[in-house]
């Protein structure tokens, strides 16, 4: 994660915070200047894709725990909870694989701990 590469266990908390800080505030501000969920988020995609993405995006490491993190996973939570959330997920997916998609898109959010840290 971003944040461990300025959180060096020998910098004392009074060090590490305001740099913490400092680099979730402009990593969320980047995010919304640059309106990079909402790319990610694109309606054009089907749900299955940006689901994923932004899945991954949350939980891989590239983002700042703090207000860039709760942004981006608002956006998957929201995304989680629409109606008919599953059968949008597999809409553009052949019969035969719609089960697997759904079973692997379920071990991607248990291996990442995502709705534990929601």
């Amino acid at each position: 994660m971003i944040i461990s590469s300025v959180k060096p266990p020998a910098w004392p908390a009074r060090v590490c915070a305001p740099l913490t800080e400092k680099l979730d505030a402009l990593v969320a501000d980047f995010l919304v200047d640059h309106q990079v969920i909402e790319k990610m988020d694109d309606p054009g995609d089907s749900v299955r894709v940006r689901a994923v993405q932004l899945l991954q995006f949350c939980t891989f490491g590239v983002l700042t725990e703090g207000r860039a993190t709760v942004m981006a996973r608002t956006r998957v939570l929201a995304m989680l909870k629409q109606p008919q959330f599953e059968e949008k997920f597999v809409a553009d997916l052949p019969a035969d694989v719609r089960d697997k998609a759904l079973r692997d898109f379920h071990q991607m959010l248990a291996k990442s701990r995502f709705l534990e840290r929601a």
